[in-house]
């Protein structure tokens, strides 16, 4: 009796699996994939050079392309001292939330869910084909900085493992130019990958690339009159894990907001 009781409970355990797996599949496509972009970008401030640190990933499968941005937002609290006008700057506080993109494959226009939306279920139409464009798009400005002179060129192919690294030597005239610039090359491309004005005859896919700009000092380009030190700007995308419990919510509150 026992034994009968146990394989029941069993079976039902493995029902009941099937049932919630079945459920899961049917609502979001198990073909998702991701990449990570990161970036860092550099801006002239008065005095100094501010980095800015950004990152997207992009979730996509044959039925749905989804971006989802980080959002940082900073604020110093502040307060007044009793019985004086006296206002004091409190500590620097960082808010971090996600804004998600999300759009049918092959289409442009989709939606964009940050938390307000979230909780009004009112989503912003949005571009979301030329969100993710513009970031995948951003060492293609660089690229086009390179030198065509053989003395400035430096390749290094790994031909086992299909990789290739391009060094080019550039003549620097503002603050924000590179001094050198490196671009890695691999020969399997990621389903998306940067976007390149020029195909390369070798098809071989761009995957990270380098702008360093070397230390100066006061006064040595028009637009800088202070020290600066060593700086770069970097973009890679690699592979990443897809948050499926987060994707199947979007989708669903993507198919309301259509209806």
């Amino acid at each position: 009796m026992k034994n009968v009781f146990k394989g029941s409970v069993i079976l039902s355990i493995v029902g009941v699996t099937f049932i919630i797996f079945g459920f899961m599949s049917s609502r979001v496509d198990p073909g998702f994939k991701g990449i990570h972009f990161s970036g860092m970008f550099q801006f002239l401030e008065p005095g100094r050079i501010h980095p800015d640190r950004q990152s997207l990933d992009v979730y996509y499968s044959k039925d749905y392309l989804i971006a989802r941005g980080q959002l940082n937002v900073y604020s110093i609290g502040s307060s007044m001292t009793p019985g004086s006008s006296n206002v004091s700057e409190g500590k620097l506080t960082l808010d971090t939330s996600y804004i998600y993109y999300i759009c049918k494959r092959g289409e442009k226009f989709g939606l964009a869910f940050d938390s307000v939306s979230f909780t009004t279920g009112k989503p912003t139409p949005v571009n979301v084909d030329s969100t993710v464009q513009a970031i995948l798009g951003a060492p293609s400005f660089f690229y086009k900085l390179r030198s065509k002179g053989k003395d400035s060129v430096n390749i290094v192919r790994d031909e086992s493992r299909g990789l290739l690294v391009e060094k080019y030597v550039y003549k620097r005239m503002e603050i924000q130019e590179p001094d050198s610039l490196y671009f890695y090359f691999r020969k399997q491309p990621l389903e998306i990958s940067f976007n390149m004005k020029q195909p390369r005859k070798d098809n071989m896919h761009l995957y990270k690339a380098r702008a360093i700009c070397n230390a100066s000092r006061k006064g040595t380009f028009p637009n800088a009159n202070f020290d600066v030190a060593k700086f770069e700007y970097s973009f890679e995308i690699t592979d990443t894990d897809v948050p499926m419990g987060e994707v199947s919510d979007l989708i669903q509150r993507f198919k309301r907001a259509n209806q």
